[in-house]
């Protein structure tokens, strides 16, 4: 009689575990887990009003050329060597420069259109001279400087979202800057510049100069209200030209032209009113 009431309290006890045990099996849904949602770059508004600073580096060139006047042109040319009147080769002039934009986006899906206006201050500075034969007891000489003070540009702006955070654009318009050559000519005889029968001129050219300008850049936004950008810009100028009286014929003119051109590479920082 014990073993009996031993062996059926066992049994009841082994169907009891296995009972709960596949009650629990089958309380746990079938195939269930949780996913991690799929990470998603956040959307960014780029239409609006924004402005910003930049700073950068540029290298350009500004050739200089003196044509004789008729007049003199037998003093200063000689068909068997030339021109005596010396030209310095084409300058080049770089440095770096820095300023501030404001602009305006419309943005319509992954696209964008805008207007960017910008002022830079620059300060760059060339000078070159160069020699030619000897004639009337001196060296002829022409010496030329270059500075290049500031400039700005109106530029439209065409770019296109590679994501909603990058911007990928080009850009062209208007460019406008400060340039201005000097330029002397001379036959030096002891340092001196006077008399008739000295190649003896000096003048500058300078003003605003006014030409255009085209390039392309990046735009990356890293918080809700900023981004930064990189950008490369050619910017052409244009050529100025005046005439400088020349003593050394009595009435005789030189015709000075200079032309300026550069390429900049810049990065900067804007501030976006959304």
């Amino acid at each position: 009689m014990r073993n009996s009431i031993l062996i059926a309290l066992a049994a009841a006890a082994v169907g009891a575990i296995f009972g709960v045990g596949t009650a629990s099996a089958a309380d746990l849904p079938s195939g269930s887990y949780t996913k991690a949602p799929a990470y998603s770059e956040p959307s960014y508004n780029w239409s609006g009003f924004y402005t910003g600073v930049h700073g950068g580096y540029g290298w350009g060139q500004s050739p200089t050329s003196v044509t004789p006047d008729p007049t003199d042109a037998t003093f200063i040319v000689d068909p068997a060597v030339g021109t005596f009147a010396p030209i310095p080769d084409t300058s080049r002039i770089s440095g770096g420069f820095g300023g501030a934009q404001i602009g305006y986006n419309f943005q319509q899906s992954a696209y964008l259109v805008g207007i960017e206006a910008d002022a830079s201050y620059a300060g760059w500075r060339s000078s070159r001279s160069g020699t030619g034969p000897f004639f009337i007891g001196g060296i002829y000489n022409t010496a030329v400087s270059t500075k290049f003070n500031w400039f700005g540009t109106v530029r439209g702006r065409l770019g296109l979202l590679a994501t909603p955070g990058v911007l990928l654009y080009a850009t062209g318009g208007l460019a406008y800057g400060d340039v201005t050559t000097s330029v002397t000519g001379s036959n030096l005889i002891a340092g001196s510049c006077n008399g008739s029968l000295v190649y003896c001129f000096s003048g500058a050219t300078g003003g605003v100069s006014v030409g255009w300008a085209a390039g392309a850049g990046i735009e990356y936004a890293f918080a809700p209200a900023w981004s930064i950008k990189g950008e490369y810009l050619h910017i052409d100028l244009g050529s100025r030209s005046i005439a400088l009286a020349d003593r050394f014929a009595g009435g005789g003119f030189e015709t000075v032209q200079n032309s300026f051109r550069a390429d900049t590479a810049q990065v900067g920082i804007n501030y976006h009113f959304h």
